[in-house]
């Protein structure tokens, strides 16, 4: 009987890890992600087109030098330790430079629109990590995000939907790519470190913003920040205590949930809509819009591919029946 219970387990887990890893899943996630995070890397680069002589010539604000050496923490002997952080823009200064920012924002264009993906997927990688790696200072929270999010559809099959790749595919008469083992594989690490960095998020709040996260008072503190809410609520005082408590503590015990109760299906369509209501709430308050329609983004790999149909096709239903009643 032990015997047959380990045997029954092992199988059990082994199917489990086999069908949680690599069950073919449908890569219209993944499509629709790699469109939205191409935008707003594009968005990002643009924002750095102004300043780049500014910033990064050898005579701007944050020279080579400058950047390695607020990077390089010291050993026990007083020595500066310089960790690799790689960055093609080192290597470039004046023209040159903002020739290959142009070239940048070039790749980010093609791998938005699914052309070469296998290649620009890889290469639109590499662009955001160099301003994030020559930036660090500088760059935003959304940057971080959107270096996860392209990492995982460096891995896996990004261009297989809602792609010039496969639009000229259909030309030549290929064969639709179907579902795929290695959609599921980007999807879950993606979705691994969302949860990790959703609970994370939430321990930075308990830990270093403690003081204002624990009594509830974070809400009102950010609003009272001088250009931070994208509306005024300032008037947010004693008055309205009860929803500044409400509101503080929501976005913590929702973000220190949401990494353990995603795994179940019934609950992920309510999570997924808490999660939107809840970081749009955050984005008013705080004015970050980058760093939330980022965070939007990357929450898309936990709604599957039958599901942006299934959404797709109700919205064509709703814009077709209110077409109707006109």
């Amino acid at each position: 009987m032990i015997a047959a219970y380990f045997k029954n387990f092992v199988d059990g887990f082994g199917q489990g890890w086999n069908r949680f890893w690599y069950e073919p899943s449908d890569p219209l996630p993944l499509g629709v992600i790699r469109i939205l995070a191409g935008i707003l890397a594009i968005v990002s680069l643009v924002s750095f087109t102004t300043d780049l002589d500014t910033l990064l010539s050898n005579s701007g604000m944050m020279p080579v030098s400058l950047v390695v050496d607020l990077q390089s923490p010291q050993n026990d002997a007083g020595q500066l330790v310089r960790p690799w952080r790689w960055s093609y823009l080192d290597f470039f200064r004046g023209r040159d430079l903002q020739i290959v920012h142009g070239l940048g924002g070039v790749v980010l264009v093609l791998f938005t629109l699914g052309l070469f993906t296998r290649f620009t997927s890889i290469a639109a990688l590499i662009v955001v990590v160099s301003y994030l790696h020559r930036l660090p200072m500088v760059a935003m929270y959304h940057e971080r995000i959107l270096a996860f999010v392209l990492l995982f559809l460096a891995m896996g099959p990004a261009g297989a939907r809602l792609s010039l790749d496969r639009w000229l595919a259909n030309r030549k008469g290929l064969p639709a790519a179907g579902r795929l083992w290695s959609a599921t594989v980007a999807l879950r690490l993606m979705q691994i470190q969302f949860a990790v960095m959703c609970f994370m998020m939430a321990i930075a709040k308990l830990s270093v913003g403690g003081d204002m996260w624990w009594p509830g008072l974070a809400v009102w503190w950010i609003a009272q920040l001088p250009q931070a809410s994208l509306v005024n609520l300032s008037w947010l005082g004693r008055s309205h205590q009860f929803l500044i408590n409400f509101w503080s503590h929501v976005i913590v015990f929702f973000e220190l949930l949401f990494p353990f109760l995603i795994w179940r299906p019934l609950l992920q369509p309510l999570l997924i809509g808490l999660g939107i209501a809840i970081w749009l709430s955050v984005m008013i308050l705080t004015g970050h819009v980058l760093f939330i329609l980022s965070l939007l983004t990357a929450l898309l790999c936990f709604v599957s591919g039958e599901q942006m149909q299934a959404l797709a096709a109700c919205c064509g239903c709703c814009r077709t029946k209110t077409a109707l009643s006109k």
